[in-house]
């Protein structure tokens, strides 16, 4: 999810963009993808260059929580934003827009969130990816952000490696530690989340084209099992 917060030197309109940029999906060949009418919800399939059995998707909705007339989403304003510059032309990029009347000094808030999932993970991957943005939309930022939040502490309670006296070791260690456990999960999950090990670059590289390695859990298991995360 993310939040997006605007405020304004003075009274007009602005152009609010929602894009799920297919130009990042490299090593993929488009699927299908659509401009739903209902729930404010793009979405858009790839699946990965050779294998077309399976199809991985992503949707995404965005929510205008004003709270008070601050601003005003501006009636049928929502349309297709392929069209803008700033869009990138892949034929998996998927946009919609609209057009928000704001006042000055006045803050406004545009949340989105987004649902992804896969076909060698989940049996209704589409259904999983759309149902992930709803349920998200409908929790709303706050309580997500609280559920978020606890989860980290919680790993940290359970993982934490404290080196005394050395500044910069402690924030290298924390830096490698935290980036292990973003790219790792519990491993109680079903089929395809939690049995797959973790490519090189972790889920935010391309590095190695993502692939997985025969090695990747002998250098993952040490620290995992050092900290009692695994």
């Amino acid at each position: 999810m993310l939040k997006l917060e605007i405020t304004p030197s003075e009274d007009g309109n602005v152009i609010v963009t929602d894009i799920l940029d297919g130009a990042g999906a490299q090593r993929t060949d488009f699927s299908e993808k659509s401009f739903e009418d209902k729930n404010n919800m793009i979405w858009t399939a790839v699946s990965p260059i050779g294998v077309p059995n399976v199809t991985a998707y992503e949707f995404s909705t965005v929510d205008f929580p004003f709270g008070s007339r601050q601003g005003l989403v501006m009636e049928e304003s929502r349309k297709n934003a392929n069209h803008r510059p700033y869009v990138s032309t892949n034929r998996s990029t998927i946009s919609q827009e609209w057009q928000v009347e704001t006042s000055k000094q006045q803050t406004i808030a545009i949340v989105k969130y987004v649902g992804i999932a896969s076909t060698d993970a989940f049996p209704h991957a589409k259904r999983t990816a759309q149902q992930a943005a709803l349920d998200a939309r409908a929790c709303g930022w706050d309580d997500l952000v609280k559920e978020h939040n606890e989860a980290w502490d919680e790993l940290w309670d359970d993982g934490d490696i404290i080196v005394h006296g050395d500044e910069q070791m402690q924030i290298a260690v924390r830096a490698s530690l935290f980036h292990l456990l973003a790219n790792i999960r519990g491993g109680s999950e079903g089929r395809g989340l939690g049995d797959n090990s973790m490519s090189v670059g972790g889920l935010a590289s391309d590095s190695y084209a993502g692939f997985v390695f025969w090695d990747a859990d002998c250098m993952f298991y040490p620290p995992t099992s050092l900290s009692g995360s695994c």
